[in-house]
């Protein structure tokens, strides 16, 4: 008997393992897509700068 409790003790703890691990994941994957986000805004504004910038130069015929 007392086996079989270890044994479910023991699954408990890889469970409780994996749960953790899959939060960490998420955590992580959250932290990436905010990053992600803020790159793609900057790159809308460097965007938009450059657009003004090329916009001032005309070409001479």
């Amino acid at each position: 008997m007392s086996r079989n409790a270890a044994e479910a003790a023991s699954g408990a703890d890889r469970i409780a393992g994996t749960i953790g691990g899959l939060a960490e994941a998420a955590q992580l994957t959250a932290s990436g897509i905010t990053e992600a986000r803020a790159a793609a805004e900057d790159l809308a504004r460097t965007s938009i700068e450059l657009r003004n910038v090329v916009a001032q130069f005309q070409l001479q015929r």
